[in-house]
């Protein structure tokens, strides 16, 4: 009897040193994945930054684009250049997030780049004229399968603004 009792202690210490160790893998777990939430959002702090620097150099081309004005082919370029820069901060942003958030958070995301396109049709031009090329870069960084492809679900918003007629606020010229 001595030894079923011996038996039965050191099971019972074993499965308490498995579960605990459970628990620790598991609080370990959720401290990685919240100090990669925090790098990621530091990685798009440091993006914001500087898609701000690009804008606030070319201001001036970005309203005259953004609202359908003529402009000048070096003009046209650079501004083209930034609607591309602004869909590169969005979409890093998406794909850093993409295997952190739900579905919902992500598509928060999306709805708000959608609008910045919406409130700026001459952004929205470019935008649709270089979507084949926004679908070549997701393709490149779909490490986690998602729903659906960035440059889709962008569309597919925006395509529900127009749908809804939503009126466009040009105070929001754009929105980082």
């Amino acid at each position: 009897m001595k030894t079923t009792n011996w038996k039965d202690f050191a099971e019972l210490i074993g499965i308490t040193a498995i579960v605990a160790s459970l628990i620790f893998v598991g609080l370990q777990m959720r401290q990685e994945q919240k100090i990669a939430l925090a790098e990621a959002y530091n990685s798009t702090l440091m993006s914001r930054f500087e898609l701000s620097e690009a804008f606030k150099d070319d201001v001036g081309i970005w309203l005259a684009g953004s609202s359908g004005q003529e402009l000048s082919d070096e003009e046209r370029a650079k501004f083209e250049l930034l609607v591309y820069q602004l869909n590169d901060n969005w979409f890093f942003m998406y794909t850093q997030l993409r295997q952190l958030q739900s579905e919902e958070e992500l598509q928060f995301m999306v709805n708000r780049f959608a609008r910045i396109l919406y409130n700026n049709p001459g952004a929205l031009e470019v935008w649709r004229a270089n979507e084949a090329a926004y679908t070549e870069n997701d393709l490149l960084f779909d490490s986690a399968r998602p729903s659906q492809y960035w440059p889709d679900a962008v569309a597919e918003s925006v395509s529900n603004l127009e749908r809804k007629d939503v009126p466009r606020d040009r105070g929001a010229l754009i929105d980082f």
